[in-house]
């Protein structure tokens, strides 16, 4: 087992599978975020997301952005998984307007499936844990990014300081 304070990449013992993009509900985002007391967090909570299609513009910002260069990403038009992670976590962050600035404090991926250029995306997410140490309160959200609306791409679990 990994340090706590250091980074670790493990494979699964068996291929994941992700759950079907029917069942994940799509909360979508109103006007403005809603407003977020120290204690107004609560488990089970969903997260919200403003459909969008990928642009081959926002993938070449992201390449530039992670100064990715594989062939796979440039040539194949596929989203680097950096990308994904930053949509579902933006989407998460967007959602809420939290009493203080957001600090990532841990996160976990799994990836199913590619993005492409010109996909339509969305998030589906809710917060699974609450929790407060040192002073410091916490939030552990899980969201899956769903392509097409018919695709999860990817999952992420996330850990962040919110207050």
């Amino acid at each position: 087992r990994p340090h706590p304070e250091s980074g670790a990449i493990l494979l699964p013992h068996a291929r994941p599978v992700p759950p079907a993009a029917a069942d994940l509900p799509i909360t979508l985002m109103g006007e403005a975020p809603l407003t977020i007391a120290a204690d107004g967090l609560a488990v089970g909570q969903p997260t919200a997301t403003r459909p969008r299609i990928v642009t081959a513009d926002d993938l070449a910002q992201s390449r530039r952005a992670f100064d990715e260069r594989h062939p796979v990403y440039v040539d194949e038009g596929i989203a680097h998984p950096g990308f994904l992670m930053r949509h579902a976590m933006g989407e998460t962050n967007g959602s809420f307007r939290f009493p203080s600035p957001v600090v990532l404090v841990e996160a976990e991926a799994q990836h199913f499936a590619r993005a492409r250029a010109g996909a339509h995306v969305a998030v589906s997410g809710r917060i699974i844990e609450i929790y407060e140490r040192k002073g410091r309160r916490y939030f552990v959200s899980e969201e899956y990014l769903v392509a097409d609306r018919t695709t999860v791409a990817a999952r992420f679990r996330r850990t962040t300081i919110y207050a």
